[in-house]
């Protein structure tokens, strides 16, 4: 947990020293209208079940993220890299590629020394997954994971 804690402090760090700016409220986690989909690695998956204290949110489909709540993130702490990352803003496009990047290698390391294997999935998916109780399918990867085991290994 600690781990992914600083990668996150330090990643916030970087994003900040770009001054992006928020002015959409949200936008971008209604995904389906918004044209994008977010996608998680199983660090980050399971740092957020680490920090997750109530019943996980699943969503029926991938149209938004069910913790994006009038206008505001209500797991903001603990929401993956690319909530971190993307600004719709013209001004932040040219640095968040390389950035993203970098931060998938930084989690798949994190993710090698705590022996956690590398999937790579689409976050509403998951949190279906999860919510139901395993993931059975991470993109890529043939590789199931349970809450227990993610809560355990993290």
């Amino acid at each position: 947990m600690s781990e992914v804690q600083s990668f996150y402090a330090s990643l916030d760090g970087e994003v900040g020293s770009h001054t992006p700016g928020c002015t959409n409220r949200g936008a971008c986690c209604k995904f389906e209208s918004f044209g994008h989909d977010l996608f998680v690695t199983t660090v980050e998956l399971a740092y957020f079940l680490g920090c997750s204290t109530g019943e996980l949110l699943a969503p029926v489909d991938r149209s938004f993220c069910p913790y994006q709540q009038a206008g505001q993130c209500v797991a903001r702490s603990s929401r993956p890299a690319g909530c971190r990352i993307y600004f719709c803003e013209e001004r932040s496009q040219h640095w968040q590629g390389e950035l993203t990047e970098s931060s998938l290698h930084r989690l798949a390391a994190i993710g090698e020394k705590f022996t956690l294997e590398y999937a790579y999935c689409e976050w509403t998916d998951a949190l279906r997954q999860l919510a139901n109780g395993v993931i059975e399918k991470p993109i890529d990867s043939p590789v199931s994971l349970s809450i227990d085991s993610l809560r355990r290994r993290s």
